[in-house]
């Protein structure tokens, strides 16, 4: 198998534009979505967590079938990007329509936020899906994956950075806080479409027009496999299997944490939303430099890509425990150990948006068969299911607790806040590091996989 390279530094951040474009719809989902809906929207935490993890159920159809599309069929301007130019207006406009809050009946309110945040699944599986396949054509080197990695993930964060900074400011600002939401997201879907045409145009797929050239259609790209085929071709991939599963209990934790940390912040802790800004900003601002740190360590064979994957999910299990003891006087604490976490867990970012590209491969080169869009399409689901079932564990156990939209917070209720924040998450982290010991497609395995070939 021949290897394609050579990604200008230009392109790689046009790449990393693309996914700060993504990274809004993981931010709004994982830190703003469940208080807005509860506190803001007035809908009840059951409600909210029985949407979330019915909304799955169409990315259960949505991801692997936009995956099998773009398997199957090449347009104008590539395999991948002609999907991400055509998704990109709806999906930035269907960001701002989950956060505009019109008034309406409680009955109405219930329909409007299922119809506006399923509309919001379906167009970022359109958008997401081809924009996690593109890294694997835009080189077949497994190193240069991680290495534009490096540079996409910091960037990357920007969308969330914007998120997490304007929306406390703004909420402290707007005396209405639906104004506040309003504003921010009307912002943030202007900068979302604007950076994903940077990322189409800006991009190139250097795999696809290679099969272009020798020919390769969905004729004659390996066998020609139908849905249950493709499904199946999947499932036979160990390498698959474990990175799905490992996304799944990574995205369970972090999206509690991330759901979690208003709640922590405004009634743990008694702060205002400048205090959230401060805990939320500091955070994104330190996820930035991991991935530097990580492909430091894979590059010097301090530490191995499989390695990252266990101990930074050990790790931030630790940390977790740690956090149990911090007091409500203690927020500077509380501030420097989810700092910590943040750092830790995001020394597998540059692993995990790499290693989709190496599944294929693999299958590829094991079994003959081409299932990287199916796989992608699998990886994105599982990354939305363990966010869906990680929000809506926090809506189910407030639930539990009794919380009502902020008001008379009791202590019970405050050990929920913790539980969600520490307990849980310190669960799915420990799970997710058993799950990476199964891993073994390190850029040095992949390429004596192929040499062998």
């Amino acid at each position: 198998m021949e290897t394609t390279t050579g990604i200008p530094f230009r392109e790689r951040i046009m790449y990393g534009l693309g996914d700060a474009a993504q990274n809004v719809f993981l931010t709004v989902s994982m830190m703003f979505i469940s208080i807005f809906y509860t506190d803001v929207f007035g809908l009840s935490p059951a409600f909210v967590g029985t949407l979330f993890l019915c909304a799955r159920f169409v990315d259960a159809i949505s991801d692997p079938m936009v995956g099998m599309l773009t398997d199957k069929w090449i347009g104008r301007i590539g395999r991948y990007r002609t999907w991400m130019l055509y998704a990109a207006l709806p999906y930035s406009a269907s960001l701002l329509l989950v956060f505009w809050s019109p008034d309406l009946s409680d009955t109405m309110k219930q329909v409007y936020a299922a119809i506006t945040y399923i509309f919001l699944t379906i167009t970022n599986s359109c958008y997401a899906v081809p924009y996690v396949s593109l890294n694997g054509v835009m080189t077949s080197d497994p190193q240069e994956r991680i290495d534009v990695n490096v540079v996409r993930l910091p960037l990357s964060k920007l969308g969330g950075l914007l998120c997490t900074f304007l929306i406390p400011v703004l909420m402290g600002y707007f005396s209405v806080t639906e104004t506040a939401y309003r504003v921010s997201m009307s912002i943030m879907a202007m900068v979302v479409f604007i950076m994903a045409l940077f990322c189409v145009f800006g991009t190139k797929e250097r795999v696809t027009e290679k099969e272009r050239r020798e020919g390769i259609t969905r004729k004659n790209n390996g066998p020609n496999l139908g849905a249950l085929e493709l499904v199946k071709a999947l499932w036979e991939n160990d390498q698959a299997r474990v990175l799905c599963s490992y996304a799944l209990m990574l995205f369970i934790a972090i999206a509690m944490r991330s759901g979690a940390m208003a709640y922590y912040v405004l009634y743990y802790f008694k702060a205002s939303e400048y205090w959230l800004s401060a805990m939320l900003t500091s955070g994104t601002l330190i996820s930035m430099l991991p991935p530097f740190f990580a492909a430091w360590l894979i590059r010097k064979k301090i530490c191995s890509s499989r390695s990252i994957l266990i101990w930074s999910q050990f790790i931030s299990a630790l940390f977790c425990l740690i956090g149990y003891t911090i007091s409500q006087a203690g927020i500077i604490l509380a501030l420097i150990i989810s700092n910590l976490i943040v750092f830790v867990l995001a020394c597998q970012d540059v692993v995990i948006w790499s290693a989709a590209g190496n599944c294929a491969d693999y299958g590829l080169i094991r079994y003959n068969k081409n299932v990287r869009g199916v796989l992608n399409g699998a990886l994105m689901f599982c990354l939305k299911f363990g966010i869906a079932i990680g929000v809506a564990l926090i809506g189910f156990i407030l639930s539990i607790y009794g919380y009502t939209g902020g008001e008379n917070v009791t202590p019970e209720q405050l050990d929920a806040i913790l539980h969600i924040n520490y307990g849980v998450p310190l669960i799915f982290f420990t799970l997710a590091g058993l799950i990476g010991h199964g891993w073994k497609l390190t850029p040095e395995y992949t390429n004596k996989l192929r040499s062998a070939l």
